[in-house]
């Protein structure tokens, strides 16, 4: 996560303050993206980054694993704050086939709104990539193929890559499906 401090506040502080916000708050799962996309929408309209970044990092903390996927997804799409790599990072780790969506947009949408992170597009496909292969649905298969066909050759080297990565990784579980079957007649013959 990224670290927002408030004036006056120290680190530890600042992630206290994070840990303990669900428990001290009311707010039934159902009612938590409403809530944060309307603090994330006051903060804009404040002009407060450290809203922004408190709204993103509460967002982490979430329980409920289909409420912080539907938060996250639809912070993705948000600017003004700074862990889209963050972010997407961690819908990477969950996998979770609703966020192919939110990935498409960002895709569509092209990568201007990360020049924050003086990265190349190449370097922020490969987030994406990551994400798409690991969820792995045939929406995110036909997201990369997509987008292995990009105009803009750092996005589809990429996804090419990404592509040949996960074709490899199937050939190398037919390789080693097929010889762990060898090795196991040839156990079976010795146990004769």
């Amino acid at each position: 996560m990224m670290m927002s401090i408030f004036k006056g506040e120290s680190v530890l502080d600042y992630y206290a303050k994070v840990d303990a916000f669900w428990g001290n708050a009311n707010i039934a799962d159902e009612n938590k993206l409403t809530y944060l996309m309307e603090m994330f929408e006051r903060g804009v309209q404040q002009s407060d980054a450290d809203m922004l970044e408190f709204v993103a990092d509460l967002a982490f903390k979430i329980e409920n694993q289909e409420i912080r996927v539907s938060v996250l997804n639809q912070l993705l799409l948000l600017d003004g704050h700074y862990q889209h790599q963050m972010i997407t990072k961690e819908l990477q780790n969950i996998a979770h086939p609703l966020s192919v969506a939110s990935i498409e947009k960002v895709l569509e949408q092209g990568f201007k709104r990360f020049e924050y992170t003086a990265s190349a597009d190449g370097v922020i496909a490969k987030w994406f990539s990551h994400a798409l292969a690991d969820i792995g649905t045939e929406e995110a298969m036909a997201l990369l193929k997509l987008y292995a066909q990009s105009e803009n050759e750092e996005i589809a080297q990429e996804m090419k890559y990404r592509l040949r990565r996960i074709a490899d990784k199937q050939d190398d579980s037919l390789i080693n499906r097929s010889k762990m079957n060898v090795f196991k007649r040839l156990v079976s013959v010795f146990k004769k």
